[in-house]
This record gives structure tokens, C-alpha cells and sequence, in this order.
């Protein structure tokens, strides 16, 4: 049986050179009837305004850096749940989000249902190839390599797509994330620690699946240039780096199962 009424905390992030998550968040906030808490990295005092108007919970980012934003984030939506609406627990959801893809708000439900129905504690969302498929064959080829490398520590899932949901019970795996715990090999200021909580929590006992779901993206495949690129490059790097460190210190490590992915072969 499932829960019989449940609660949902959307926490997003918000980083300066998000332009795209910046245009949807409105589209999003208007089309959902969820808490929404952002962390804005700006210092764009309009843009908290607006997004108070819409009903969103703004707070400031405190401390430089990727993980130190979701840190907050993850922190500020246990508090909300603490101080205003305790009653709901243990029936609470987060679903953290890295940028906003204009659609997301349909797929919540999807998203969720694992979670709902005690089939899993954290859910790591992909795409589907339909999905991919409206990415740049730079793009698809970084999420696959990063989501391929990503099952090399035995989780299943597309942790690049950058959409997660756990329950409340598996928030202290998310706001308790310091990469730098794991040992000098791990990248510096590695900021991608919703990759890295949901390995830790398995090893703990935690049901994660993934769920693929039909997202669409709203850059277009020619506004990619050269520093889109060069960053993405970058993500994957480390990415595959702090998963071979992490699998290493918890005994996790597989070969590698790479698979000619269709939508690589295209033309």
C-alpha cells in the first residue's frame, strides 16, 4: 500500500549562467501546486521579488559553490517541513532539480509514483530517447558516457539529466554530502553531490531505481557554442573521476558495460 496523502518540497537551484532556468521557473511555478524553495546565486534583487510574487520560497546563496547551493537548498526544504508542516512526515518528498525544463511540472507524477507506492527511497531520472534525441550529439554523447560510467558503481539511472526525488528519510544523505570526505582523489570543489548520495545510501540499504521520463530541453542544438561545450566537458570529467573514487572506497567498483547507444549511431 502507499502513502495515503503525501507532501512534495520542490527544491531548485539557480546559478548565474542559467538563462534558460531562469525563463522557465515562471512557466513551472505557474503550472504547479507544490512548495517550491529556490536558492538564487544571484544577486538579482527583481528576480526574488518575481519569484516571491509566484509563490516561490526565496533564499539567498551563502556560501560560493555548487555543493554549498544544494547543501542550502536540501537544508532549507527539511526546515520548511520541520517548522511548517510536520504533520506530514514521514509522508514528505523532495525532488531537487538543477535547472528547470519547461515540461517538468507534467512529469512529476511519474517521477514520483516509485516513491508513493514504497517501491524505492531515491528515484535518479533519465531521458528517454526521445528525449535525447533533442539534445546535440555533444550532449547526448557527455550523458551517456557520464550515465555509463555512472553504472559502473551498480546504480541504474541518468544522474546527468540533473533531476532527483528521495524521501524524507533520505535527506541526511543529501544535506550531509561533503565530496572532500572521500579522500584527496576526489576533484576539487566537486559540486555534483546528488550523484554521490544516492551510491552512499544504497550501500546503507536504500532502494534507488531509475525513471526515464520524455523531457524536453529548450536550448536549441545551434546555440551550443564553444564554452557549452568546453563546460560539459568538463562535468563529465569530474563526474567520472569522484564515481571511480567513491566506488573504490566502498568497495563498489565495476568493469564497464558500454553499449552503442542509437542515438550516437545517427547521422
Amino acid at each position: 500500500m502507499g502513502h495515503t496523502a503525501n507532501y512534495k518540497i520542490i527544491i531548485i537551484t539557480i546559478m548565474p549562467q542559467d538563462d534558460i532556468g531562469r525563463q522557465n521557473i515562471f512557466k513551472f511555478l505557474d503550472n504547479t501546486n507544490d512548495v517550491v524553495i529556490v536558492v538564487d546565486s544571484s544577486s538579482d534583487l527583481k528576480l526574488h521579488e518575481q519569484l516571491q510574487t509566484h509563490d516561490a520560497k526565496v533564499f539567498p546563496q551563502r556560501i560560493s559553490g555548487l555543493a554549498p547551493a544544494k547543501r542550502e537548498g536540501f537544508n532549507y526544504g527539511q526546515r520548511h517541513v520541520y517548522t511548517v508542516c510536520r504533520h506530514f512526515l514521514p509522508n514528505v518528498i523532495y525532488i531537487w532539480m538543477e535547472s528547470i525544463y519547461e515540461d517538468i511540472s507534467n512529469h512529476i507524477p511519474h517521477i514520483t509514483a516509485p516513491l508513493i507506492s514504497y517501491e524505492a527511497d531515491i528515484v535518479i531520472v533519465g531521458r528517454t530517447a526521445q528525449s535525447s534525441a533533442l539534445l546535440s550529439k555533444t550532449q547526448q554523447a557527455i550523458e551517456y558516457l557520464g550515465n555509463s560510467a555512472y553504472e559502473t558503481t551498480g546504480m541504474q539511472g541518468g544522474p546527468m539529466t540533473g533531476v532527483i526525488a528521495f524521501t524524507d528519510a533520505m535527506m541526511h544523505y543529501f544535506a550531509s554530502c561533503y565530496p572532500e570526505t572521500y579522500g584527496e582523489d576526489m576533484p576539487e570543489h566537486f559540486g555534483y553531490i546528488e550523484h554521490l548520495a544516492p551510491i552512499v545510501a544504497s550501500v546503507h540499504g536504500a532502494q534507488v531505481v531509475g525513471v526515464d521520463i520524455d523531457l524536453q530541453h529548450t536550448q536549441a542544438k545551434s546555440e551550443e557554442t564553444f564554452e557549452d561545450i568546453f563546460a560539459q566537458i568538463k562535468k563529465l570529467s569530474a563526474c567520472v573521476k569522484s564515481y571511480k573514487v567513491i566506488a573504490e572506497k566502498l568497495n563498489l567498483s565495476r568493469e564497464p558495460k558500454f553499449k552503442e547507444p542509437e542515438l550516437l549511431e545517427q547521422s
